[in-house]
């Protein structure tokens, strides 16, 4: 090896010696910069809500204008009162630029906001962000947070979504999801609290608070359920957060979502080896598999329930749960053992001195035994349930046990005791102005005195379900009572009035889809023009009503075709 090959050799070591002293130095560098950049640990705790009532504020997108001041630059004054939004997020330097010329407090407070996935207000920020509205306001100076016009709704800007959650250490950004998951279980407790007292601050205690109190904050609830199922150490805080929000009602979720949340409260309580919370999250979900349609899962549920109740030797819950399984066993066609679990609550609650549920498994036993067709043994039932709720001075159950009452002795073709019996139904449900109620007495009235031929007063009580159903903009009931009302005038001789019903009533119901009424429409008006000797008519309608007969499945479809045909044979 000659001496110009041994020169080179060296030469090229001592670069490669220099490119990784560069690489140390430039490691070395961005360590240090994450450090400056990284926040303090902060406490988990989250302070607890205090429930405001408060119209919802829609955030309008945050409109695109020049980008704030680098720290080399002097920073314009900001226009009032519409924040200077954030630099584009595509611009990463200028980002990272941006952000240190913020104070720590600042730019740590920045970091833990990008947790939150939706718009906030102001308490929600400082919550998660633990710090002040000192921080908050210098971040909506500064472009990072923008707001609406009324100042109410707060959210970060794309870039600082995108710039910005890299600069935030996990064991921070574990932190900052804790305090967000925790501010909204709090959120959700305080609205249960307080919906019970207004209910308790009520007049008798009857007043309905309002269902849905955070529907806006679905999107922060969402993501606090999100992450607390992701880990067995955070169970007991998933239980609570679904303890208060899905069955609390602090926000209105759809049956397949509430089966999902029961869920994952019931998985929760199994990783806690709480068997009461187990219990009841049993029980919950059974619920959200009936809302859902799912009988037979909502019958494993409430029958698993039942189980555990008995090992814990809690005979109330057992009881409650037996009557959900015989629910469940009633809607899945199945009355005989529907009655069986009815029975055993009836015996259960009679032991514990539980009059409430002693009525409901009264009239559970009634409706049962009536689906097999023993209205007489329906009607005992019935009466006891009645008799239960007169003592306890219960009225609105009363008109329950009218209701069924007067339903059971239609059945048995007893129309002028129904008639009387659904009387009793209205003024109790007009003295509520329950007009939902007063609906249902009006049509149960009124076919009773149809019956019977007290033709005036049933035509006084389709006519205003009619009115009441146009309150209440249910179309299904306005287009019955109205095709009822065609049934009254035609049974006494007026027939162009009754054709003007049922062609309101056939007007109605393609309006909202009812088939069924849409079928009695054009049938009984088919009807009408035929007695006028309009055979050519009568059959157009008739055949219009045969497809959607068939559509539905009614077994009244023959017996219109046999009508059709012999209209047909003798019109020729």
């Amino acid at each position: 090896m000659d001496a110009l090959t041994l020169i080179l050799i060296a030469v090229g070591a001592l670069a490669v010696g220099a490119l990784v002293v560069l690489a140390f130095l430039e490691v070395k560098r961005n360590a240090t910069a994450r450090r400056a950049t990284a926040s303090p640990r902060a406490s988990v705790a989250a302070p607890k809500s205090v429930v405001e009532k408060q119209a919802p504020v829609p955030v309008p997108a945050a409109k695109s204008s020049p980008a704030p001041a680098t720290a080399d630059e002097p920073k314009p004054a900001p226009p009032s009162p519409k924040p200077t939004p954030a630099p584009a997020a595509d611009a990463a330097p200028v980002t990272r630029r941006v952000v240190a010329s913020l104070s720590t407090p600042q730019r740590n407070a920045l970091a833990r906001l990008t947790v939150m996935t939706a718009s906030f207000d102001r308490e929600i920020a400082k919550a998660v962000a633990d710090c002040g509205d000192d921080e908050i306001e210098a971040l909506i100076q500064a472009g990072w947070v923008v707001t609406d016009e009324a100042g109410a709704r707060l959210d970060l800007t794309a870039a600082a979504r995108g710039g910005t959650s890299s600069l935030l250490p996990l064991d921070e950004a574990r932190m900052a999801r804790m305090r967000y998951a925790e501010y909204f279980i709090n959120l959700g407790e305080a609205a249960i609290e307080t919906r019970a007292n207004e209910s308790m601050q009520a007049p008798g205690g009857v007043k309905a608070p309002p269902v849905v109190v955070f529907q806006e904050e679905r999107p922060h609830f969402e993501a606090a359920f999100t992450f607390l199922n992701s880990g067995s150490d955070l169970a007991a805080r998933l239980y609570r957060l679904i303890d208060a929000v899905a069955w609390g009602h602090a926000i209105q979720l759809e049956p397949a979502d509430c089966v999902r949340w029961a869920e994952a409260a019931l998985t929760a309580a199994r990783i806690m080896k709480d068997r009461v919370a187990e219990r009841d999250a049993l029980g919950h979900l059974g619920g959200a598999h009936t809302d859902a349609g799912a009988h037979a899962e909502a019958l494993a549920c409430y029958e698993e329930a039942v189980t555990t109740s008995r090992e814990l030797g809690d005979r109330h819950n057992e009881g409650r749960f037996v009557g959900n399984a015989g629910l469940a066993r009633h809607r899945m066609g199945q009355p005989e053992k529907a009655v069986e679990a009815y029975e055993t609550v009836l015996t259960i609650m009679r032991e514990l001195g539980d009059r409430p549920r002693e009525g409901i498994a009264l009239a559970s036993l009634g409706q049962a035994v009536g689906d097999i067709g023993d209205h007489a043994r329906a009607i005992e039932y019935f009466e006891q349930f009645l008799e239960m709720t007169v003592e306890d001075g219960d009225q609105r159950a009363s008109a329950m046990a009218l209701a069924n009452l007067g339903k059971s002795h239609a059945t048995l073709g007893n129309h002028a005791k129904a008639a009387e019996l659904h009387e009793r139904e209205l003024q109790i449900m007009q003295g509520f102005r329950d007009l939902h109620g007063e609906s249902h007495a009006l049509g149960a009235l009124g076919d009773a005195c149809l019956e019977t031929g007290s033709l005036d007063r049933a035509i006084q009580c389709f006519t205003r379900q009619v009115d009441v159903a146009h309150l209440l903009k249910d179309g299904a009931t306005g287009a019955r009572a109205m095709g009822n009302l065609g049934l009254c005038h035609l049974k006494a001789d007026r027939a162009s009035k009754a054709l003007e019903c049922f062609e309101e009533q056939l007007k109605v119901a393609r309006k909202v889809a009812d088939r069924e009424a849409e079928a009695k429409a054009l049938w009984n008006a088919a009807r009408v023009v035929h007695s006028r000797g309009q055979i050519a008519d009568a059959v157009t309608r008739a055949s219009a009503a045969i497809p959607i007969l068939d559509e539905i499945k009614s077994p009244q479809a023959g017996a219109l075709r046999a009508e059709i045909s012999e209209w047909r044979s003798h019109g020729g």
